[in-house]
C-alpha cells in the first residue's frame, strides 16, 4: 500500500468515524468531508507539504481539464470535473 492509499483509508476511517451523521445525505456532502481529511492526513507527510485536494476541480493551470481518449487514430477530448482531486494548484 502506497502513502496515497494509506490516507485514504484514513480519511475514509475518519468519516465513518465522525460523520456518521450524514447517513442520509448527498454524496457530495461525504465527498467534501472525505476531501477535508484527505488533505489534512496528507500534509503530514513531507512529500505531500503543497498538495490540495479540491471537490469539483476543472482546472489545470490556466486551461479546462481534459480527459483524451484516443481510438483508431481518432482523438477526442472531453472536459472533466473530477468529484475528488489530488493536486498541486497553479502557483501566481
Amino acid at each position: 500500500m502506497n502513502e496515497i492509499d494509506e490516507c485514504l483509508l484514513k480519511a475514509f476511517e475518519y468519516v465513518i468515524k465522525k460523520d456518521d451523521d450524514l447517513a442520509d445525505a448527498h454524496e457530495i456532502a461525504y465527498a467534501h468531508r472525505l476531501s477535508v481529511y484527505l488533505e489534512q492526513i496528507l500534509n503530514t507527510y513531507s512529500s505531500y507539504k503543497n498538495y490540495k485536494v479540491d471537490l469539483e476541480y476543472n482546472r489545470h493551470n490556466d486551461e479546462t481539464k481534459e480527459l483524451v481518449y484516443k481510438k483508431n487514430k481518432k482523438i477526442d477530448k472531453y472536459n472533466i470535473r473530477p468529484d475528488i482531486i489530488i493536486h498541486k494548484r497553479k502557483f501566481k
